[in-house]
């Protein structure tokens, strides 16, 4: 069957031909035909609803953007010495940092400033990365918490739930 032949037992505003569905002039232009009602906005506010979850999803995809590191920046970790982009600090494993605010001189002036509180009793060991300002740790049993490197504050915790099926080591 070719396209734009009518067939003589499909109705007259569908024509099927190779799994396409085509409407025919007659609906599209002169008649009152909808196949689906016009949607209902309600005076503006499913535009500004639509807006408002537009705009709330922008928000939560922002940071998850912002807070990737790329491959040429852990290749170039001693650069930005204010980070602790790895494990080691930086690809060269190491641990040394190159700031220069702390000397033999001024150690003994150092206070505490913050202390982070972990949520769990057990005893584990943990290493820290700090990207931009932003400190990375885990805690025991499973958890990953963000927090602010200057003031300590929690910006979020990820429990994980491991299945019950699990057998760590």
């Amino acid at each position: 069957m070719r396209m734009g032949t009518k067939q003589k037992d499909s109705p007259s505003w569908i024509r099927r031909g190779l799994g396409v569905v085509s409407i025919s002039s007659q609906m599209l232009c002169g008649s009152n035909y909808h196949p689906l009602p016009p949607p209902k906005i309600g005076g503006g506010r499913g535009i500004q609803r639509c807006v408002a979850i537009f705009v709330f999803l922008l928000c939560l995809i922002v940071p998850y953007l912002y807070a990737q590191v790329s491959y040429d920046r852990l290749l170039r970790a001693a650069a930005e010495p204010q980070n602790w982009l790895t494990y080691s600090g930086g690809y060269a494993s190491q641990r040394y940092s190159s700031l220069g605010q702390v000397t033999p001189a001024n150690v003994k002036n150092l206070e505490q400033r913050w202390v982070f509180q972990a949520e769990s009793l057990e005893k584990f060991e943990t290493t820290p990365l700090v990207v931009d300002g932003t400190m990375y740790l885990t805690q025991a049993p499973s958890d990953a918490v963000a927090l602010d490197a200057k003031t300590g504050r929690v910006f979020w915790i990820y429990r994980y739930y491991p299945s019950m099926d699990a057998r760590p080591c």
